[in-house]
């Protein structure tokens, strides 16, 4: 396998480490539109289960587990809370999310690397797609889905 200087991996990343991986049997050989079109398919899958489904995912080779937590910040000050920059500029004045709506409680994906067999398993980050964040705001605000507590 070539390494990737890349930043972050890709599927064209993934499937030219699919092609290599499956190089000597023909009966695995798909075109790339194929490929593409499995894996978003796959991930949309494991979207929908993490967020409306509310399921903590198992990854598999011992790569640890997917989930959406929430907590309840330590303190209700800058270095706990995020700046509402919406109503900072309408009132001039600094204005920090409450998240009254969620009785004060912050949601996010995390990434248990606890059972991982790789060195340098904190270098690795996983950062969820700007519609896999947006439909988790949805379910949390009209749906009023809940979620794990840490």
């Amino acid at each position: 396998m070539v390494l990737n200087k890349h930043k972050s991996y890709t599927l064209d990343d993934y499937f030219e480490s699919y092609k290599e991986y499956t190089s000597g049997n023909p009966a695995y050989i798909v075109s790339k539109k194929q490929f593409n079109a499995l894996l978003k398919d796959y991930f949309s899958f494991l979207s929908k289960e993490l967020i409306d489904n509310a399921k903590e995912i198992r990854l598999p080779a011992r790569m640890g587990t997917l989930a959406v937590i929430k907590r309840k910040p330590k303190r209700y000050d800058f270095a706990c809370l995020r700046v509402d920059f919406h109503s900072t500029k309408e009132s001039d004045k600094t204005i920090l999310h409450l998240n009254e709506h969620s009785d004060g409680y912050n949601f996010r994906f995390h990434w248990c690397k606890k059972d991982i067999l790789i060195s340098n398993k904190s270098m690795y980050e996983l950062v969820m797609s700007r519609a896999n964040k947006r439909r988790l705001a949805h379910m949390i605000k009209v749906e009023q889905k809940d979620y794990m507590e840490i």
